[in-house]
């Protein structure tokens, strides 16, 4: 249980786990999901069939009649946006497609558009396969990697950690635990809800109160909101994105693919048009474009400086540590050791130990860019007092697993943790636990 205030900021390189994309990944699924588009539209125009059953993206660009030529003029500018859109991301090769956007007021909305579908054609990727896709991209052993892809589900700490010490379904409410998360997607809410429900202990009711009790900050948006259902349904209560939400991935592979023949207008044209406009809806929820945009949801960004400025255990993962988003959710000032950080123990993952992320986090910190430079660097201060920092330099599951003590200090200490499919489980003999340090 987490019985002191605990806060986890969460970035992209945690969503990677589950499938979705990190910056520089994001910029070319975009890429991507344009070039299928364009190909859709020009698809529509060569075969002449431009007034059937038409996205609500392209009918908004339809000018004057709604007859043939203005129908074709709005497949003509959505063509276009599309074409446009690949062409400048190619010459750029943005790190982020956020600062992209910002710098081309123009591309704005198709490519918060083009966002949307990747994100959401990721989530259904997942429900599909029930694996984490980025380990086949990257590894060049497809059996290794397949393997490996049962070992991203970091999710499965928090639940133990939820869980453990519970001996009725409304000693939920005893975790003092919120998360801050800077990802469109909506993995965090549909793992949690998914597992917790399915333990007997646990009410559905005291889950769902639990999770929507004012406890996960989108910083930038998500593609799915509790209060709205698939394809912009409103809901009359707090519920957590469930399979039904989802898009259908097929239909998504197949947006540029040209039509089967003979042609038949509800199976080729439907489908393609319920995806868009659910990727339509979904995009209104992002705040991608500027800083100005970006700083809206300023009551929510409020609460999650408060929820920092009160933790004792702050868990930073799959983070860049970019100065932009430290100011807006307060981690700077509120983490100098210095400062509002005195008291905290904070922990952090630096996959691949990178220097850049090692000066970020040690600015942030100290105010010195060496703290966690060179060997041997990983650890300042002690947790039991307080003002402790902790860097791990493996991917946020390992770490999880491996390194930060106090998230998996009671599991180490009666259980080992058995890996899922075939991965074999990992030996924890002989290792104790205080029970000053179970939690920080």
């Amino acid at each position: 249980m987490f019985v002191n205030s605990t806060v986890f900021v969460l970035g992209a390189g945690a969503s990677w786990h589950y499938g979705y994309p990190t910056g520089e990944g994001l910029v070319e699924s975009v890429i991507s999901m344009a070039d299928r588009f364009s190909s859709y539209c020009e698809h529509r125009l060569q075969s002449g069939q431009t007034v059937q059953i038409i996205p609500k993206y392209v009918e908004q660009r339809i000018v004057g009649s709604k007859g043939g030529s203005g129908a074709k003029v709005g497949w003509q500018s959505v063509q276009k946006e599309c074409q446009v859109l690949c062409d400048r991301l190619k010459a750029v090769r943005p790190l982020l497609i956020d600062n992209f956007l910002a710098w081309n007021e123009s591309l704005r909305p198709i490519g918060k558009l083009m966002i949307a579908a990747v994100i959401l054609e990721c989530e259904a990727n997942w429900f599909r396969e029930r694996a984490n896709q980025n380990r086949r991209l990257t590894s060049a052993n497809p059996p290794i990697a397949d393997q490996r892809m049962n070992r991203d589900d970091w999710y499965r700490f928090i639940v133990h950690k939820l869980v453990y010490g519970c001996s009725e379904s409304e000693n939920l409410f005893n975790n003092d635990v919120h998360f801050i998360t800077f990802n469109y997607d909506t993995s965090l809410e549909y793992h949690l809800y998914r597992a917790l429900t399915s333990i007997d202990l646990l009410r559905n009711t005291n889950v769902e109160k639990l999770l929507g009790d004012d406890r996960i900050i989108h910083v930038y948006g998500s593609v799915h909101r509790p209060d709205i259902g698939h394809i912009g349904v409103p809901r009359l209560f707090w519920c957590p994105p469930t399979d039904a939400d989802a898009i259908d991935w097929t239909t998504a592979q197949k947006l540029g693919r040209p039509f089967a023949s003979p042609l038949n207008h509800a199976d080729e044209f439907s489908p393609r048009k319920d995806f868009l406009d659910c990727c339509l809806g979904v995009s209104a929820n992002l705040r991608t474009i500027d800083p100005h945009d970006k700083d809206k949801d300023q009551e929510a960004l409020t609460r999650a400086r408060q929820w920092i400025a009160d933790a004792r255990v702050v868990y930073i993962l799959g983070y860049g540590f970019d100065q932009n988003n430290n100011r807006r959710i307060g981690i700077d000032p509120l983490l100098r050791s210095s400062s509002g950080g005195a008291g905290k123990s904070v922990m952090f993952t630096n996959f691949g130990d990178i220097n850049t992320i090692n000066k970020s986090a040690s600015y942030l910190f100290y105010g010195n860019y060496n703290s966690f430079t060179g060997e041997r660097q990983s650890i300042h201060g002690n947790p039991l007092s307080g003002n402790y920092r902790e860097k791990s330099v493996r991917t946020v599951y390992e770490a999880l697993e491996k390194d930060f003590y106090a998230l998996e200090g009671e599991s180490i200490a009666t259980t080992n943790i058995v890996g899922v499919g075939n991965v074999e489980a990992e030996s924890r003999e002989n290792v104790s636990v205080s029970a000053d340090t179970t939690h920080l």
